[in-house]
C-alpha cells in the first residue's frame, strides 16, 4: 500500500466534552482516504473508545500507560503513517477544505517542514471569538498571498508573538520525529519545536485561506496554563534560548524580538491585571513574566 500524504491524529485524555464535534469535522477526511486516529493516553474510563466506535473509519488506539502531553504527541508522530502529520486538538475543528489547502501548500513549496492554513477562532459554543491574545496574533501574522516563510524573518515574527495555531499545522513527519516535543514542557512546546526547525534551516508554507477552527475556552490546556503562569514561564525560557541562537547566527532582528517578546508580555499582563484586582498578592509571578527580562 502507498503511504498516505496526510495522517490526522487526535491525542486525548479523560472525557473531552467537545470531541464529538471534532470527530464530526474530520469524518469526511476519513472517508476520503486520509487516516484519522484518536490516541487515548490511558484515560481512566472507556468513554473515548465508546465515542470513537460510533465513527466508522476513524481508528481508536489506547496507550498502555499515560505518557503525558508531550509524550503522547511524540507517540502520535511515531504512529503516523503519512508524509505529513496533523496533531488535532480534541476540541478543535478542520473544515472541509483543510486537506485541499494543505496539499496545495506542500506541493507548491517543495515539502516544507510545516504547512498551515489560517484559522477561525471560536468559543466553546462554536461562535466566532476574538479575545485579546488572538487579536494580538493578527498584528504579527503575515498578510497577502500564500508563501513560504523561513530564516530570520520567520524567527523574528514568531518571537514577537507566536501567531501560529498548533492544531492547524501539518508537520512533515520525518522532521517531527527528528525534533520531538520536550517532555518538561506543556503549553509552549509547539513554539519550541517551530523555532528549532527554523534555526535548523526549515520553513513554513502559509495560506491566508481559513480551513480550521481553533477553540478558545476557559478549560483548555493553554488557557489553564496561562492562568497559572506556567505558559509564560515556558515562553520566557524559550525566548532566552532563541536570543542566544539568533545572536550566534547574526540574526540581530530576531535576537531583539526574543528579548522584547512583546505579545507574550502583553498576554501575561492581560492575565495579571484582573488577578491583581482580585488578589494582589497572587499576581506577582505573572507580572514578573510581563515586565522581567
Amino acid at each position: 500500500m502507498s503511504t498516505p500524504w496526510l495522517h490526522v491524529l487526535i491525542p486525548v485524555y479523560g472525557r473531552p466534552e467537545l470531541l464529538a464535534e471534532t470527530l464530526d469535522s474530520v469524518r469526511g477526511l476519513a472517508g476520503s482516504g486520509v487516516p484519522v486516529t484518536v490516541v487515548d493516553d490511558a484515560s481512566p474510563d472507556g468513554d473515548v473508545e465508546d465515542l470513537v466506535g460510533a465513527y466508522p473509519g476513524i481508528e481508536y488506539r489506547r496507550n498502555d500507560v499515560n505518557l503525558g502531553v508531550a509524550g503522547n504527541f511524540n507517540h502520535c508522530a511515531e504512529l503516523s503513517t503519512g508524509d505529513y502529520t496533523v496533531l488535532l486538538g480534541s476540541d478543535d475543528l478542520l473544515l472541509a477544505s483543510y486537506a485541499d489547502v494543505v496539499h496545495r501548500l506542500v506541493s507548491s513549496f517543495a515539502r516544507p517542514a510545516m504547512a498551515m492554513a489560517s484559522v477561525r477562532v471560536v468559543d466553546v459554543h462554536g461562535m466566532p471569538a476574538r479575545p485579546l491574545a488572538d487579536r494580538a496574533k493578527g498584528w504579527v501574522a503575515p498578510r497577502g498571498a500564500e508563501r513560504l516563510l523561513s530564516g530570520q524573518s520567520l524567527a523574528r515574527s514568531l518571537l514577537l508573538g507566536n501567531w501560529l495555531y498548533f492544531p492547524a499545522i501539518a508537520w512533515r513527519t520525518d522532521l517531527l520525529r527528528a525534533f520531538p516535543f520536550r517532555p518538561e514542557q506543556r503549553s509552549a512546546m509547539d513554539l519550541d519545536v517551530e523555532l528549532r526547525l527554523v534555526f535548523a534551516g526549515h520553513g513554513l508554507a502559509w495560506s491566508p485561506e481559513v480551513a480550521a477552527c481553533y477553540r478558545r475556552h476557559d478549560h483548555s490546556v493553554s488557557s489553564t496554563e496561562a492562568a497559572q503562569g506556567a505558559r509564560f514561564a515556558e515562553e520566557r525560557a524559550i525566548s532566552r534560548w532563541a536570543a542566544e541562537q539568533a545572536t550566534a547566527r547574526g540574526w540581530s532582528a530576531a535576537a531583539r524580538a526574543a528579548r522584547l517578546r512583546p505579545l507574550s508580555r502583553l498576554h501575561a499582563a492581560s492575565v495579571a491585571i484582573p488577578r491583581t484586582l482580585r488578589s494582589p498578592a497572587g499576581s506577582g509571578p505573572l507580572w514578573a513574566h510581563a515586565l522581567g527580562r
